[in-house]
């Protein structure tokens, strides 16, 4: 009886946010359910471990789970999904409140589930799935999740064994979980005309998850993601791969699975292993690579990818990233460098706002500009502007790094909305691309709305 009065009032709560708030409250459903009844997940007893997929992971997740929603929805099955990106315990409560009925039943054919990392220890007690997809575990949020190893000591404590991993053929930590699985699923990305390797002195690569010796790489299609090997034990790609993208061409904006081609919506290195990740869940679920192209093809992300600041006759381009790890910047600066013709690139790789108490004073980092490979910006350049309260000057010594001059780098010490955006129109570009964190550009904003 607790359990139908949490579900009863927590779609209540649903329906009235919907009613009122359409873009709030994608976890406080889940929140009230649990305040009546803390076991409230458990209450569903007919739900099928089979139909859950869990997707994890440190990039990609958000996207890869929507992206899955798509093509699934896109194939005939019916879906229901966290879609909104609230990955933790409430979030997921929400989406089997809102996607069953008044008894508890789920009718659907898959349930989608993005889990934030240091979340699944507690949603995995609460909901018996048999499916997990692993993007990949790289540094992220280090004022939260401290080194990488961190989450994925906590996920390996706590992953059940036996069940169906969909792993990142290419990045080791992710595929190291293979020894834990009762099936295992492998995707990867091919050697491509963007792949690289790293050579200089700040570009390391990482331990090996089972004998700590360096890992090396054959190739990367991104910071520590490509054909590996351990230079001491056997750990390395597996030859034999469930679902392999390949051919990737960033110029027509294709990539081939099993031979068919696909359309890229997104063209960034990283999202080709979000395009793999859906086609190997895909092609278990039983669906065929020409209907995944279909599918893909019209993909739009739920965020999208650039936003416009106008400011005095100026349009500046924002790169949404969430500024949480080194690949959101350095997909941004993959993105940018495809731009031909001249352009200003302000860069403001600022603190990192907390509002919870155990992670006061506020985090201010240096190391994902360290992480990130500016190189590829100079080929187009016209100049770039660096603004930091904090670590301006860290910034523009990381450029000099990679060969930048003193004549292509301006910095100013503020992140105060009307100084740098001033600073930003006194430059002849017509092209202007912004990288900094979602809290300076929602200040930019609200500065502008205010007049």
């Amino acid at each position: 009886m607790r359990f139908k009065i949490a579900l009863w009032l927590s779609k209540l709560a649903a329906f009235l946010i919907r009613m009122i708030a359409p873009d709030r409250g994608t976890d406080f459903p889940g929140l009230l359910a649990y305040k009546i009844d803390k076991n409230f997940m458990l209450g569903f007893k007919d739900l099928d471990p089979e139909k859950i997929i869990f997707i994890t992971g440190t990039n990609g997740k958000s996207t890869t789970t929507n992206l899955l929603y798509h093509t699934l929805s896109q194939s005939g099955k019916k879906v229901i999904a966290n879609l909104s990106g609230s990955n933790m315990l409430n979030g997921a409560a929400t989406v089997l409140i809102t996607g069953s009925d008044m008894s508890g039943k789920v009718d659907a054919d898959y349930i989608l589930i993005e889990v934030d990392e240091r979340s699944f220890p507690y949603i995995i007690r609460h909901l018996n799935g048999k499916n997990i997809v692993i993007t990949n575990l790289m540094q992220d949020q280090v004022h939260r999740n401290g080194d990488p190893d961190f989450i994925y000591q906590i996920l390996r404590k706590n992953m059940p064994s036996g069940m169906r991993m969909f792993l990142n053929n290419d990045e080791p930590r992710s595929k190291s979980f293979e020894d834990l699985a009762g099936e295992v699923r492998y995707f990867g990305v091919s050697e491509n005309n963007l792949s690289y390797n790293k050579t200089g002195p700040y570009e390391v690569t990482l331990p090996c998850p089972y004998c700590s010796a360096p890992v090396t790489f054959e190739y990367m299609n991104s910071a520590n993601v490509g054909k590996f090997s351990c230079t001491h034990c056997n750990f390395r790609s597996s030859e034999e791969r469930s679902t392999e993208v390949e051919n990737a061409d960033f110029k027509n904006n294709t990539y081939e699975v099993g031979g068919v081609t696909h359309i890229m919506p997104y063209d960034t290195p990283i999202m080709l292993y979000n395009y793999a990740a859906v086609s190997c869940v895909c092609n278990w679920a039983g669906i065929e690579n020409e209907k995944i192209s279909a599918a893909v093809s019209g993909f739009v992300n739920i965020e999208g990818r650039d936003d416009i600041i106008e400011y005095k006759g100026k349009k500046i381009h924002y790169l949404r990233n969430k500024n949480g790890n080194p690949e959101t910047v350095q997909m941004c600066v993959d993105a940018i460098a495809k731009e031909p013709g001249e352009k200003l690139v302000v860069i403001g790789l600022c603190i990192i706002a907390e509002r919870r108490p155990q992670f006061v004073p506020h985090y201010t980092n240096t190391y994902y500009a360290y992480e990130t490979n500016f190189k590829s910006l100079r080929d187009s350049l016209g100049k770039i502007l660096v603004f930091s309260d904090y670590i301006a000057i860290d910034q523009v010594n990381r450029l000099y790094y990679d060969g930048f001059t003193e004549d292509e780098v301006d910095f100013i010490d503020s992140e105060d909305p009307q100084t740098v955006l001033d600073e930003i129109i006194k430059y002849d570009y017509d092209t202007i691309y912004m990288i900094a964190p979602l809290r300076n550009i929602k200040m930019f904003k609200s500065y502008i709305r205010k007049g």
